[in-house]
């Protein structure tokens, strides 16, 4: 997305008022998508040793504390915790050790995500599907942004405040970061 048109020139009032309420009403969204965003990062970065983690606690016997059953009936072992509620696991099979990522959910679901027989290929086709999902996202947000500020501010152009909305969303990791450092900074 180019930031050049919301940078051209300084916000108006007006632009700045709708801003601030997108802000508002989008607090929610602020605050996750970022953090999804750096999590997904942080995983892709760390696969390489995550896999081998996975690959070698698969070859090692699993304890039954560390066993859990998918929707699909098969029994998994946890062999690392990605997120919350999302862990890479692994399982021995007739033909070799199988690899997962699973999804525990309240009520005792687990959802198999993708499985394979290498770990780094699981792995990164679970990066795959959460980057495609992140996209998902910030295309229906900003689908959400552009129709909150329509029927708040009826016959006026807002497509700059929501490109600006979007760029700050998209790029508030980066942000959040510059603003911890430049308050260290004393001149």
């Amino acid at each position: 997305m180019n930031n050049k048109s919301f940078n051209d020139r300084r916000p108006t009032p007006f632009e700045e008022q709708a801003h601030a309420e997108a802000r508002n009403h989008f607090a929610d969204h602020l605050k996750q998508f970022p953090a999804s965003l750096t999590a997904i990062r942080k995983l892709e970065r760390n696969l390489a040793t995550l896999a081998l983690t996975i690959t070698m606690a698969g070859a090692q016997k699993s304890s039954s504390e560390s066993a859990i059953r998918a929707d699909d009936s098969s029994q998994w072992h946890k062999g690392a915790i990605l997120f919350d509620n999302v862990m890479a696991c692994h399982r021995p099979t007739d033909s070799g050790t199988e690899f997962a990522v699973i999804e525990q959910f309240p009520g005792g679901r687990n959802e198999v995500w993708p499985r394979g027989r290498n770990a780094v290929e699981a792995l990164r086709s679970f990066v795959a599907d959460q980057k495609h999902v992140l996209q998902i996202w910030s295309q229906d947000i900003a689908a959400q942004v552009k129709e909150f500020l329509s029927e708040k501010y009826p016959g006026h152009d807002t497509s700059r405040v929501a490109d600006g909305f979007m760029y700050r969303l998209a790029h508030a990791e980066c942000l959040t970061h510059q603003q911890h450092q430049s308050r260290g900074i004393r001149i």
